[in-house]
């Protein structure tokens, strides 16, 4: 299945608006991912690795200087 990254990135937006900008920032790829997994109950999700790579690069995005950079 394809997912539709435009909709992904509503859904981090909204977590972003919900937890506020240094909250996310801050929170771990993993707590990220499974806490919007519990809220977003009705939003098709990717696969783990899929998710966790688009909230890596959603943050990179938004603070290139305050995340870690993903180990190849």
């Amino acid at each position: 299945m394809r997912y539709d990254y435009t909709k992904i990135s509503q859904v981090l937006e909204r977590t972003l608006e919900w937890l506020g900008e240094e909250r996310f920032s801050k929170m771990r790829v993993t707590e990220l991912e499974k806490m919007i997994r519990e809220r977003e109950t009705t939003t098709p999700l990717p696969s783990r690795s899929q998710f966790r790579a688009a909230i890596h690069d959603f943050r990179v995005k938004r603070w290139p200087e305050a995340v870690p950079r993903r180990r190849s």
